[in-house]
């Protein structure tokens, strides 16, 4: 069977990544994407509570009627202090839009936003998107603000 090189390269990458990941520490794992939300498909995360904004945050989600205590990516979009509006479904952090949260999912499900009860994002939380239109992210109320207990760390991009 003939391979691409940058199918050989990707797979070396993930070798060394995964054997690196096994000599150097816990804190630091390989996460695959499974969804179109991000681009890339291979994840370098590191295990940190230093998240800032326009970081790819990595999260455990707890009794989700979706996707059943999985690991998420998403992009902080806000953190704790950063104003929070909402017009209609749409979402703005410090008058910027982040996204529109769509009232059905593609089965035909009714999808319930985040409800605003103040006007700034909760100490020690963030408000996590992404930039495609279908994300399943803080825009919902399955997921909302999202706590740093719920934080596994940073990822970083690797293909």
């Amino acid at each position: 069977m003939k391979f691409k090189k940058k199918s050989i390269k990707g797979l070396l990458l993930i070798i060394i990544f995964v054997s690196l990941t096994k000599l150097t520490s816990s804190h630091i794992f390989i996460i695959r994407n499974m969804s179109s939300s991000l681009s890339g498909k291979y994840y370098l995360g590191v295990k940190t509570l230093n998240i800032r904004t326009n970081d790819i945050a990595v999260i455990q989600l707890k009794n989700d009627p979706y996707y059943k205590n999985a690991r998420l990516m998403k992009i902080v979009s806000g953190i704790g202090g950063d104003s929070i509006t909402k017009e209609g479904r749409s979402f703005y952090i410090n008058g910027r839009y982040v996204g529109k949260a769509r009232e059905y999912s593609d089965l035909g499900t009714k999808l319930e936003e985040t409800k605003l009860a103040q006007d700034k994002i909760p100490k020690n939380h963030f408000f996590l998107t992404t930039n495609h239109e279908n994300s399943y992210d803080s825009r919902y109320a399955d997921i909302g603000f999202v706590s740093n207990d719920r934080v596994i760390g940073r990822a970083y991009k690797i293909f």
